[in-house]
């Protein structure tokens, strides 16, 4: 099964294009390529444990959040205090990993994030008094840790790194954390990658105060990030959902560097 199997383009897409599980379980869409990004309704919400017997619904194409630590975000109520780094453990973190090690192998590749399935520390800069330099730092030790984690078990990583965070790297990271990724032969993947370039329907407004955390400081065409972005091994980037696709976004995602896209499925 294909995205041309799907009804929602009539064009080839620029690029390789994920499906985003964000609202169905991991029996949607079985079969799909390039694979499918497994973010929610295969684990214990309250506990992070992974379900019995979950493992049958996925594919050796699939992206896999596997739940570690404690930090989380919201919307509504911002970061928990936990999401500092690797050592705020769930309780349920040997079981998963053990996860990893017994049925990592066979997927394509395991997810780990700091802020449930995502990594960012830019909360610590903007409201925990931390100089931008100790974030970059707390982020390059979590890809390390969880990179060499993934690998040890015989998986391969995946970084699912916020846009901020991603852009704080380039403009003031000198690129160590993409390279460090590249080493560990890891993909970068940023679910709002869409929002580097001005594009999508939730662009933050201006004044939001993650621009103190990476300020904008080129204008479009944005080379610098381009560049940067190109120079991923492998990236992925999200689109938009469908509705991005449809617009064209996965074309000028792909000329801005990304190597593949990721809409988000909803059943009708």
């Amino acid at each position: 099964m294909k995205i041309s199997d799907l009804g929602i383009l009539d064009r080839d897409p620029a690029f390789p294009v994920y499906a985003f599980l964000t609202s169905t379980p991991p029996s949607e869409l079985m079969g799909y390529e390039p694979g499918r990004v497994i973010i929610l309704y295969h684990y214990d919400q309250e506990t992070g444990g992974m379900l019995p017997g979950i493992e049958e619904s996925f594919g050796k194409n699939d992206i896999v959040y596997i739940p570690l630590y404690r930090g989380n975000a919201s919307f509504l109520t911002g970061y928990t205090p936990e999401a500092d780094c690797t050592h705020q453990k769930l309780d349920c973190y040997v079981n998963n990993l053990n996860f990893i090690h017994e049925f990592g192998k066979d997927l394509g590749m395991i997810l780990v994030g700091n802020i449930g399935p995502e990594i960012s520390f830019k909360h610590l800069f903007l409201y925990g008094g931390e100089t931008r330099k100790a974030v970059l730092r707390r982020q390059l030790d979590f890809v390390m840790e969880t990179g060499e984690l993934i690998l040890d078990a015989g998986a391969r990583p995946c970084f699912p790194i916020i846009d901020w965070d991603l852009a704080a790297d380039c403009y003031f990271g000198n690129w160590e954390c993409r390279n460090l990724i590249n080493s560990l032969g890891g993909t970068a993947l940023c679910f709002p990658g869409f929002h580097l370039f001005g594009i999508g329907q939730t662009i933050p407004e201006r004044n939001d105060r993650c621009w103190d955390f990476c300020p904008m400081v080129e204008d479009p065409p944005f080379p610098i990030i381009s560049e940067y972005i190109r120079g991923f091994d492998h990236s992925i980037t999200g689109l938009d959902y469908a509705e991005g696709l449809r617009k064209g976004n996965d074309i000028t995602l792909l000329d801005h560097g990304f190597g593949a896209g990721l809409f988000g499925w909803y059943p009708s």
